[in-house]
């Protein structure tokens, strides 16, 4: 019966170890590309993990690629993909797994949509005929536009800081754990 406390608590210590070396990953577009860093709880770098591009609701594989030594990636989108949203999925050694949504940018628009420009005269009449309010009003958008990405993952960021990790949540129970297991020694040896 005395053996029962020690191995819990290798257990609980042992747990929690295996907990703290969670894999994290973080992507973004640039261009045509979607590029990324894959790391560890403690902040190391994840080389050689593989990182593929997938649909949200699907396991097919659109790219991939491996990390390098600094753990950072980078995969080319592929030509004529229809998805709004895709999932970054890293696996890394020993079978840790992370994986994030990651909104992609609308496509620019073609040709017939842009203002066709044919010659000199014409460009300073299309600038000249919109005011301050209109440039900074058409800016303000167009942060507004590319700015959203970056919005939402900082959302899920704070979110997912603000919940406790499963580390913390098995270490919180090893506290209880080690309270009563004092208790219940101080009883029995009180009693002697």
């Amino acid at each position: 019966m005395k053996k029962f406390p020690f191995f819990l608590i290798l257990f609980l210590s042992f747990s929690s170890i295996a907990l703290a070396h969670r894999v994290n990953i973080f992507a973004y577009i640039e261009g045509e590309a979607v590029k990324g860093e894959v790391y560890f709880s403690d902040g190391t770098p994840a080389k050689g993990a593989l990182v593929t591009l997938q649909p949200l609701n699907s396991s097919q594989i659109l790219a991939k690629t491996k990390t390098d030594q600094e753990g950072q990636f980078s995969l080319s989108l592929p030509k004529g993909l229809k998805e709004k949203e895709v999932r970054v999925v890293a696996l890394a050694e020993m079978g840790h797994r992370a994986e994030m949504k990651l909104a992609l940018k609308p496509e620019a628009p073609g040709p017939q949509e842009r203002p066709l420009i044919t010659n000199q005269e014409t460009a300073p009449a299309v600038t000249a005929s919109l005011s301050e309010k209109e440039i900074i009003s058409l800016v303000d958008q167009e942060l507004q536009k590319e700015l959203a990405p970056i919005k939402s993952l900082l959302e899920e960021i704070l979110k997912e800081l603000q919940r406790p990790s499963f580390s913390e949540v098995i270490g919180g129970i090893g506290y209880i754990f080690g309270l009563f297991g004092l208790i219940a020694w101080a009883y029995s040896r009180r009693g002697k």
